[in-house]
């Protein structure tokens, strides 16, 4: 092989039937090393093809991968509504590998919004993701040696991702005979808006210390997802005991002080007050008969 000043270097093809690497004559001090150099080694240890090269352009053999990173995902429409939200729903609803069984779920669930409510399905679902979607989460950060709670803006597919997350768990607590009502129920209230009275720092003396009736506070926040179905509970409690005791909502963000007072460290969180002082305690998203049971206690005389 003539010797090339070249500053590339063409390899030999690839190895074949045809294409044979032999050893010409190698001295019994000569030793292969690997990896050696193209260039160099093969004239030196006296190997020679049986073949003449291949005049075809050099071919990348093995690459790296891309530092892009992983590409996000899309959910595929579903086949019957071709809607990627449904899709997204039915990812999340299965269980075990039965996605027919997923779909089936899904389906019926809308098709019963659609029989209790006159609506368009997909419409009602839209609502509902959209009440539930926050618009900032708390993530811990590292802030002059400590680690805080920091907001943090949260973008459109996470925001429904987290919202499909806490309505199906927010489901699956709910009392009936099969996720398919448990489901269709939880949808339909959810695209529904809270009615509760908002109370201020400036309002909570005379609306919660000198109540002549029960009264129940939700401490929420604005960026708190789960505080929005929590929202939807208080609605229908609101409801079913009208006249026998007052349902109030408060900012914990907004009114920090109040908070303190009460020591609310999370959120959501429900006090119950009678005569000026907190007689009962909800923490978290419980099902609706967690806070039926304490609203009766506070009842009793």
């Amino acid at each position: 092989m003539a010797a090339s000043t070249s500053a590339c270097f063409r390899p030999p093809p690839p190895l074949s039937a045809s294409a044979t690497l032999r050893p010409a004559e190698l001295s019994s001090s000569s030793a292969i090393s690997f990896p050696f150099n193209l260039s160099a080694d093969v004239r030196g240890l006296g190997l020679r093809l049986a073949s003449s090269p291949s005049s075809s352009p050099l071919k990348v053999v093995c690459m790296r991968g891309s530092k892009g990173g992983k590409k996000e995902k899309t959910a595929k429409p579903d086949p019957v509504y071709r809607n990627r939200l449904v899709s997204m729903f039915v990812n999340r609803v299965l269980k075990n590998g039965k996605k027919s069984l997923a779909y089936f779920i899904m389906y019926r669930a809308l098709r019963r919004v659609q029989e209790k409510t006159g609506q368009n399905p997909l419409a009602v679902l839209r609502d509902a993701v959209q009440g539930v979607t926050p618009d900032v989460a708390v993530k811990s950060r590292r802030v002059g040696g400590a680690t805080q709670q920091v907001p943090v803006e949260v973008d459109t597919t996470q925001g429904k991702a987290l919202a499909i997350r806490w309505l199906l768990v927010a489901a699956r607590k709910r009392q009936g005979r099969d996720m398919v009502f448990k489901l269709s129920n939880e949808l339909i209230d959810a695209a529904k808006g809270s009615a509760a009275t908002v109370v201020t720092k400036d309002s909570w003396e005379k609306s919660i210390l000198k109540s002549d009736t029960p009264v129940l506070v939700e401490f929420h926040a604005s960026w708190c997802g789960p505080c929005k179905m929590v929202h939807r509970v208080i609605d229908e409690l609101a409801g079913e005991y009208q006249g026998r005791i007052q349902c109030f909502v408060l900012n914990a963000d907004n009114d920090s002080d109040i908070a303190e007072d009460y020591d609310i460290k999370a959120v959501p969180v429900v006090l119950l007050f009678k005569n000026g002082e907190k007689q009962e305690t909800v923490v978290g998203t419980m099902p609706k008969e967690f806070y039926a049971a304490a609203i009766e206690r506070v009842l009793k005389p």
